[in-house]
């Protein structure tokens, strides 16, 4: 396990991916807060939280419903708009 193995590596995290829109994050605290959230969600596999998005890609079994994901987020002080199967798009300044 070198620079490259971490480089390339993938998680072989099986499940599906959900992509939940968050709003209120203005640090890397808030986002470190809003993924441990998710993440005690029971069958929630990872969440990853982006705050220049605005939104957490999160990978759930089949258990999980939205509004557990939904309840999580505003447990946690933030705003959760949308739940999506497909990320944000991203609109490009020209």
């Amino acid at each position: 396990m070198g620079f490259f193995s971490n480089l390339f590596h993938h998680d072989d995290v099986s499940g599906t991916k959900k992509y939940v829109s968050i709003s209120g994050m203005v640090c890397q605290n808030c986002v470190n807060h809003a993924a441990q959230a998710l993440e005690a969600v029971p069958g929630v596999k990872k969440a990853k939280v982006s705050l220049m998005r605005g939104e957490a890609e999160v990978i759930v079994d089949d258990s999980v419903k939205d509004e557990d994901l939904l309840k999580a987020v505003v447990n946690a002080g933030y705003a959760a708009t949308d739940i999506s199967l497909h990320p944000k798009k991203i609109k490009k300044i020209k």
